[in-house]
């Protein structure tokens, strides 16, 4: 069993009909295929998400999303296996950033607002990392 933390950039903003629809099929797929993580969005461009799973399920999931043209600038920001999951009930966690009062939380940064933030989480993959772990523990999954 992998996990695997990547960030892409939308080729478009996505609204919350589309939001609704990509999580939805998500979440039916990484049932199917026992996948489990969490999402994160900005809410303009940058997604942000860890996948866990079979690696040859997660593979497959990865090739699929890089090639989505949806997205650009898919990058694998962190890699490797594991003996037990981080998010072990979660078919897809998620949470739209845009609409998450984050000023409260501890060492704020407004970085995923920044038209930069993709390159800011390629050159501060710990950081990603750290921001994952964070949400895991303050969301819930959503289910739909």
């Amino acid at each position: 069993m992998i996990t695997l933390s990547y960030i892409s950039c939308a080729t478009h903003r996505f609204d919350d009909e589309e939001l609704t629809a990509l999580l939805k099929h998500c979440h039916t797929h990484n049932s199917q295929a026992n996948i489990s993580g969490l999402l994160l969005y900005n809410g303009a461009s940058t997604f942000l998400q860890v996948l866990e799973g079979d690696e040859e399920q997660i593979d497959k999931l990865y090739l699929s999303i890089s090639t989505d043209k949806r997205h650009k600038r898919v990058n694998c920001i962190h890699r490797k296996e594991i003996t037990q999951r981080e998010f072990p009930d979660w078919k897809m966690g998620f949470r739209n950033l845009s609409t998450t009062p984050l000023q409260h939380i501890k060492g704020f940064s407004d970085f995923m607002q920044a038209d930069d933030s993709v390159n800011y989480l390629l050159e501060n993959k710990g950081f990603a990392n750290t921001m994952l772990s964070h949400f895991k523990n303050t969301s819930q999954e959503i289910l739909l």
